[in-house]
């Protein structure tokens, strides 16, 4: 039995599927948030999970079907567990200046799991 071309497997079509355009956009949309909650540049957040900056910047557009490798490689590099990526409740950091000079610039508030 001869493989069907690369175009027809059921991963490539559900790929172009709304279910899957929909979960894309919106974890790219909750990485976003993380990252600009954290006061972090794409370039800065691209370097700490050590990504190339065009695959960050396609991760929080939705363009990329994300492994779970580059996935436990973002929430590393934004310094929150892996399911911070996945979850709907507003990300828990606070800013340098509420933190009375802490040597970093952003950390997780007490009680906020890592």
């Amino acid at each position: 039995m001869a493989r069907p071309p690369v175009q027809d497997w059921p991963s490539r079509r559900y790929r172009e599927s709304r279910a899957f355009k929909t979960a894309a956009r919106t974890l790219g949309l909750r990485i976003r948030m993380l990252r600009n909650g954290k006061g972090l540049t794409l370039e800065k957040a691209a370097e700490a999970a050590d990504l190339e900056l065009t695959h960050w910047q396609k991760a929080e557009a939705g363009k990329l079907n994300l492994t779970l490798v580059t996935l436990c490689r973002i929430a590393d590099g934004l310094e929150q567990p892996l399911e911070a990526l996945f979850s709907s409740e507003p990300p828990k950091v606070v800013r340098e200046s509420e933190t009375e000079g802490h040597p970093r610039a952003l950390r997780r508030t007490p009680g906020s799991k890592r």
